[in-house]
């Protein structure tokens, strides 16, 4: 029996975010009728919204349809875009919209995604934004919020970089500098990072802290140590650290088994962001993680990649709209 490829998760988190998207429908159609429909019958587009944080009305929109192109966009307020693949729109007011993104593949086939998101610019709290003095010809490092998720400073005259907390400025003259940055809100996900050890979730999965045979799991610092033909991936710090506990995952030869699943109390109409990271263990096979909140309601889909340590990190927005709690759940589809 051929094992599927192994697979950990580092961490997963549900917090809040100021811009947010519910999925509506997905749907393939035929553009020729040359075409059968049994061809177009698996191809799915999807995109992400996000937002600068430079101007929090103007948001992103990013394709992530694999053998698809975008033959339109349309953003809500009465204004399209054709042909770009990643667009953006700068909206005049808060409020909810619902954007569509049309897609076509080289069969011809053509699929529809519809997400309705709402745009609630939360000044200080979410975004924060202050002003700092920079003196001529005084070098300095200005000081933003290390917590920070996102950061803009503005002008960019002088500084060394614009996108982080911290960027280094020689100034050749007097200068003001907006610093804007986007944060989080509190982590409602218990044991996000697999701290507190094998608690605190559901899995389809059978934990053992020894065998390690396909469909088993265990939660551990050291992949090698479960298994002496994985390797740790220490690699880049921007996922992980040496020592870091996390999911360590034997992958099941049933594409659908929950990987790991929790429920969590939601406040009404918020918006939520859900992210996680994972690697790839071996090179062996591909592994497809789908990760949905509720019955039905899929927010997307990553291919770990075919490669030894290859990485993936999820981040995708959710507006709660009237509920209460939610599950969430990645499972596992072989590609």
């Amino acid at each position: 029996m051929k094992l599927e490829k192994p697979v950990f998760i580092l961490w997963c988190a549900l917090m809040c975010l100021c811009v947010s998207i519910l999925p509506i429908f997905s749907q393939a159609q035929v553009s020729n009728p040359n075409i059968s429909p049994t061809v177009c019958a698996n191809f799915e587009s999807d995109f992400k919204i996000d937002f600068d944080v430079c101007n929090p009305f103007n948001v992103l929109f990013n394709n992530l349809t694999i053998t698809g192109k975008v033959v339109s966009w349309t953003f809500g307020d009465g204004t399209e875009d054709t042909a770009l693949e990643n667009s953006s729109h700068i909206y005049q007011k808060e409020g909810v919209y619902s954007v569509s993104m049309i897609t076509k593949d080289r069969n011809g086939c053509l699929d529809t995604t519809n997400k309705k998101f709402l745009l609630n610019i939360d000044s200080g709290t979410i975004f924060s934004n202050r002003h700092l003095f920079a003196c001529k010809n005084q070098p300095l490092q200005l000081t933003g919020d290390a917590s920070a998720f996102k950061n803009c400073w503005l002008p960019p005259t002088y500084l060394s970089a614009t996108n982080i907390f911290n960027p280094n400025c020689r100034p050749l003259e007097e200068i003001w500098y907006d610093h804007i940055n986007f944060k989080y809100k509190s982590n409602i996900i218990k044991n996000p990072s697999f701290d507190g050890g094998n608690v605190q979730f559901s899995t389809d999965y059978m934990y053992d802290s020894f065998n390690n045979t396909s469909g088993h799991y265990f939660v551990g610092p050291l992949p090698n140590q479960w298994n002496n033909s994985y390797q740790n991936c220490f690699t880049e710090i921007d996922t992980f650290f040496l020592g870091d506990t996390m999911m360590i995952i034997n992958g099941s030869t049933n594409p659908g088994a929950v990987v790991w699943k929790e429920t969590v109390n939601v406040l009404p109409n918020t918006n939520y962001v859900f992210t996680f990271a994972g690697r790839s263990l071996t090179q062996t096979d591909s592994i497809e993680l789908v990760y949905s909140i509720n019955a039905g309601e899929i927010l997307g889909s990553k291919v770990l990649p075919r490669t030894e340590c290859g990485k993936t990190r999820v981040n995708t927005t959710w507006y709660s709209d009237k509920n209460t709690s939610v599950t969430i759940k990645d499972r596992k589809s072989v590609v």
